[in-house]
């Protein structure tokens, strides 16, 4: 919590800068709040000149919910310097996740996920967790420009990213559960056609039977096939556990 202790200004009537401070103490306080930054040190005890308020580099005027690199000369208010911080993070770039090289070895998941309230620690940001925090993106109302900055929209890249995952990962789970079903049925198929055969062997099998030239079963197993490229479809949409130290 912020507490003022004066007020700076300049009297044109006597024209000179005064101080107006809580304790009725005329004299400005020295040193002044600016003393490590010789530019604003100088306005300070000038408010008459016509210099202009640069915020030094790396700070910003925060004035109310507004924030500034430059006040004009002459300016009269409640600002004070500080730092941004914006909420958002950067996905780091480790070994393996930059372009060019092989995507991430150890992605294999073997457990399904949903979205759900997870037990992460403070600084670890999985792609539930993204989604969770992060909203779905909106329009700019009124075609104005709004809150949709570079941050905005970084966030919901990521988010996005995240979103791409998990449903990456429940389609390669219901493509896997398609190919084990439909080896499962091939087995069934075969083991009737077998049955069928030992009944009708007699009878030339089910081709005697029925007089049919172009008899032969072949129903290949591709259930191997389709999980090795669910793997890999996992293997490029899969992001690390983010961790944000911020």
């Amino acid at each position: 919590e912020l507490t003022c202790l004066g007020q700076q200004y300049y009297n044109e009537t006597l024209g000179k800068t005064l101080w107006r401070g809580k304790s009725n103490n005329s004299e400005s306080p020295y040193p002044s709040p600016f003393s490590r930054f010789p530019s604003l040190n100088h306005s300070w005890y000038e408010l008459e000149a016509p210099n202009t308020w640069q915020a030094p580099s790396g700070l910003y005027w925060i004035c109310g919910p507004q924030a500034y690199r430059q006040l004009p000369a002459k300016w009269s208010g409640a600002c004070v310097l500080g730092t941004i911080r914006p909420s958002f993070f950067l996905i780091p770039l480790k070994q393996g996740e930059a372009l060019g090289y092989p995507i991430y070895d150890e992605t294999k998941r073997k457990s399904k996920r949903g979205v759900t309230t997870g037990d992460w620690k403070d600084n670890e940001w999985p792609p539930e967790r993204i989604i969770q925090y992060y909203g779905p993106a909106t329009w700019a109302e009124g075609g104005m420009w709004g809150y949709r900055t570079p941050i905005y929209m970084l966030n919901h890249i990521i988010r996005l990213q995240a979103v791409l995952e998990i449903i990456t990962n429940e389609t390669a789970g219901a493509l896997n559960l398609l190919a084990q079903q439909a080896t499962k049925m091939r087995n069934a198929i075969y083991q009737n056609r077998l049955a069928l055969d030992y009944l009708l062997a007699q009878e030339g099998g089910v081709c005697g039977k029925f007089n049919l030239t172009n008899c032969c079963l072949e129903i290949d197993d591709k259930g191997k096939v389709i999980e090795e490229i669910t793997a890999k479809i996992q293997k490029l949409a899969h992001i690390p556990v983010q961790t944000w130290k911020g």
